[in-house]
């Protein structure tokens, strides 16, 4: 939150907002922008904010299926080979 030239205290929220309180400051010829932090419930808002972590989760695949996709790509290659030696292209 910050004063403004008026004197009415303004939240900020955005980004935008404390570019704008800058340039408002730099415009009535202030050097200095006063920021008032009210922290009196940041730690119940943190708390809110914060997502929810989610455990990975674990895959489905067992060191058998794995073992059975290597040797279907490895059949799939053997089989493209002689397919192709046999057709001469």
């Amino acid at each position: 939150q910050y004063d403004d030239d008026e004197g009415d205290r303004v939240l900020l929220t955005t980004d935008s907002d404390l570019a704008g309180a800058v340039l408002n400051a730099k415009s009535s010829g202030l050097k200095v922008l006063r920021l008032h932090i009210d922290n009196s419930d940041s730690s119940s808002e943190v708390k809110k904010q914060l997502p929810e972590l989610v455990p990975p989760q674990k895959s489905l695949l067992t060191p058998v299926h794995y073992g059975l996709m290597a040797g279907a790509i490895a059949l799939t290659g053997v089989v493209l080979v002689v397919y192709l030696k046999r057709s001469k292209v």
